[in-house]
């Protein structure tokens, strides 16, 4: 006989993660009495609040449409991405976008809603496993012309690794060195901006993996300037 056995930390979980969990197992049949049949030691991982995708942190409103750029700010003012300008370079609601060896999904929204993460610590359950984790983003109103912090990865066995994370700010229109430009469109701003046509970036950063182990969590930087529209893991 065989059975399977699903274990998942409540919503009030504390304490340190990973943390062993004993689970007791019995077999038994009718008529019979109830026998120990042994148990098992597991190693539960959780962060509590954790978000199920990256989607599930989108709080910045960085892509409008031609027709009413006033609907959302990128740079937390009144300056965005151009949708339209987005979806000529590949970069449409929803758009596989490979790159790098890497399968990203394009956020699958409509102009003028969250589209992106302005990274704030954001904790996100991820599965899967590869030579790099990485991300489709830019740093916005960077004084020095570009932003960086550090990311977190969780594996399945608990160990914790952390890298840097850096992207040029988007109003420039050359990667900082070890990322790689993705894209350049017209930005929107609100009519009689005295720049209405500058372009602007997205770019592609990279953190290599352990491929040996299974990714569980990933932890965003901690620094507003910067957003992520994409994150994968992959690569052989």
């Amino acid at each position: 006989a065989s059975a399977t056995l699903t274990a998942s930390a409540a919503e009030n979980a504390s304490g340190a993660s990973p943390s062993p969990a004993r689970v007791d197992l019995t077999a038994s049949s009718a008529g019979q009495l109830e026998s120990r049949a042994g148990s098992v030691e597991l190693k539960v991982l959780w962060y509590p609040g954790a978000a199920p995708s990256l989607a599930a942190t989108f709080n910045n409103k960085g892509i409008t449409d031609d027709s009413n750029p006033t609907a959302g700010a990128f740079d937390g003012g009144e300056a965005s991405y151009s949708a339209q300008g987005l979806a000529a370079a590949g970069l449409g609601p929803g758009a596989t976008v490979i790159y790098d060896g890497l399968t990203f999904s394009w956020p699958d929204t409509s102009p003028g809603e969250p589209d992106n993460t302005a990274t704030g610590g954001q904790v996100i359950a991820a599965s899967g496993n590869g030579t790099k984790l990485g991300f489709l983003g830019a740093a916005c109103c960077a004084p020095t012309g570009g932003e960086s912090g550090t990311v977190f990865i969780t594996y399945d066995d608990g160990s914790v690794v952390q890298a840097p994370l850096a992207f040029r700010d988007w109003f420039f229109n050359d990667p900082l060195p070890g990322t790689e430009m993705v894209a350049t469109v017209p930005w929107n701003v609100p009519p009689g901006h005295p720049d209405p046509d500058h372009p602007v970036s997205v770019f592609y950063g990279a953190i290599p993996l352990d491929s040996t182990k299974t990714v569980r969590f990933v932890t965003l930087p901690t620094n507003p300037k910067l957003h992520v529209f994409a994150m994968a893991i992959g690569g052989s």
